[in-house]
């Protein structure tokens, strides 16, 4: 087997799998959280702990760390940085190999929802689905979405991230946007894949989700990653994960349902980082 780097199809040798972990099934998995890393990469179970992280700047109201962190500067330096190394949009301690790869197999595995979730959202239209991708980062999705017969557009803070997906996906219309701010057009399928736990300042982020619920048709689709935790404490600066229950609370206020209604509906893999390990899922969302 070839181990040419030019080849990202083939990580679809071992293509992610879907399914549905309800609340009974994370009740009953505890014996499952004591095995290896390795086990529960395989198995995916799903943990909800509650998070402490030494906090490298708490929020303001106005968007702004104490510190000066700022989120849009943030992520269009660290493009800037990082250019051509998948970390740009991954974790920075891992290889730039292994980012790619995990990169790859994750466009994939948004492309299978997106097939998998056509047939609801269009209800029987004759017609292309409309993708809106916020935070897409490496292009590799638009690449696949935009010779599978959707429409697809994607958001990014980046507009180095615009400039270079555009060489794999000339055909995807790719913007330079902050989704705190209004989406001007509606969607059949929102993906938001590792984007709504980098908005930390709260008001923004309710800002984001209620622009995204203005942005969807009816029958359509959200699909999302989140790392829930019990609590929140403190966080990075540039990373906030929040508890179901918050996320519940705004999604009643926006009209918006988890799907099932008590189930994480896909589950990635164990993230490992150097002061704590979690685990992130992947979690659908339909219009009320």
């Amino acid at each position: 087997m070839s181990t040419s780097t030019d080849r990202p199809l083939h990580l679809f040798e071992h293509p992610p799998t879907i399914a549905v972990t309800t609340v009974a099934t994370q009740q009953s998995s505890k014996a499952a959280k004591q095995q290896s890393s390795k086990a529960a990469t395989e198995h995916c179970d799903f943990v909800k702990p509650t998070i402490q992280m030494s906090a490298k700047s708490t929020t303001r109201g106005d968007g702004m760390a104490s510190g000066g962190f700022n989120q849009v500067s943030y992520w269009v330096e660290r493009h800037k940085e990082l250019r051509g190394d998948h970390r740009a949009t991954g974790n920075r301690s891992r290889s730039p190999e292994e980012m790619r790869q995990r990169k790859i197999y994750q466009a994939y595995f948004f492309a299978c929802l997106a097939q998998l979730l056509r047939g609801a959202a269009l209800n029987g239209d004759d017609r292309a689905a409309e993708i809106l991708d916020i935070g897409f980062g490496t292009g590799f999705l638009a690449s696949i979405l935009t010779r599978t017969g959707f429409i697809y557009t994607g958001y990014d803070l980046s507009p180095v991230a615009v400039e270079d997906s555009l060489k794999l996906a000339p055909q995807a219309n790719l913007i330079v946007r902050n989704i705190v701010e209004e989406i001007p057009q509606k969607s059949d399928i929102i993906f938001a894949s590792e984007v709504l736990f980098h908005i930390v300042d709260d008001a923004q982020w309710k800002a984001a989700v209620r622009n995204i619920a203005s942005a969807m048709k009816p029958n359509s689709f959200f699909v999302f990653t989140e790392t829930f935790v019990e609590t929140v404490s403190d966080h990075l600066a540039h990373f906030k994960p929040r508890t179901r229950q918050a996320y519940e609370e705004l999604f009643r206020e926006c009209g918006l349902r988890f799907v099932p209604d008590d189930a994480t509906v896909i589950q990635q893999m164990p993230v490992f980082t150097e002061n704590v390990n979690f685990t992130r899922s992947v979690h659908l969302v339909k219009k009320v």
